[in-house]
């Protein structure tokens, strides 16, 4: 439905999916496991392994759920709702990208800068550093450009510091790695002259 710009049935078949599994993972699993698999609760409860594998995966659909919806109110420009299905979908998986970037964009054109400039820090930080969407959403906050999703950096730019960067801090890490050896070395000897001269003075005595 979406690829077909069919955005109000898209939006139904995502919500029907949450009449099976809940909008949230507080929902009573066994029971969930039971409609999805067709299994009697007492068989699921009795296998944690499979119990937690199908746990992951309703999960797995959910988030999602969630992101499509997200991604539909972004195309209609409906940021408000946008950042509403972001939120749930960050309720499930604190670290989705997908979710943080586009409520990040959401924020941007609502002109909410604190609020998209922590998203976009947070991933940032953990793990997408180099990630050219990010860092094209900051410029547009930096630019106050609210009503575009144009790129705005230099891509082939920003792809060479990226590479000088990785390289610099490569280099950092093999410094630091041959610095500890060296540290470690010159504890070595210092431990074994001290054990020598103890013994010096212990024979002398």
């Amino acid at each position: 439905f979406f690829k077909a710009k069919d955005y109000q049935n898209a939006l139904k078949s995502y919500s029907e999916i949450f009449l099976s599994i809940g909008m949230n993972t507080s929902n009573d699993i066994a029971h969930l496991c039971e409609t999805l698999s067709g299994q009697s609760k007492v068989e699921n409860e009795s296998d944690p392994v499979q119990m937690k594998e199908i746990q992951n995966q309703i999960n797995d659909l959910r988030v999602t759920a969630f992101n499509n919806m997200a991604m539909v109110y972004l195309t209609q420009e409906k940021y408000d709702k946008a950042i509403e299905k972001c939120g749930q979908c960050i309720k499930c998986d604190r670290y989705n990208f997908k979710a943080l970037l586009r409520r990040a964009r959401a924020c941007r054109h609502l002109q909410l800068f604190d609020e998209a400039q922590k998203d976009l820090l947070f991933l940032q930080k953990n793990g997408y550093k180099y990630d050219l969407q990010i860092k094209n959403e900051l410029k547009l906050l930096e630019l106050e450009k609210y009503d575009t999703d144009e790129v705005v950096i230099d891509e082939a730019e920003e792809k060479e510091k990226e590479k000088q960067q990785r390289a610099e801090e490569k280099e950092k890490i093999s410094k630091k790695e041959a610095q500890n050896k060296h540290d470690g070395s010159r504890n070595y000897f210092m431990f074994v002259l001290v054990a020598i001269i103890v013994l010096v003075i212990a024979v002398a005595a």
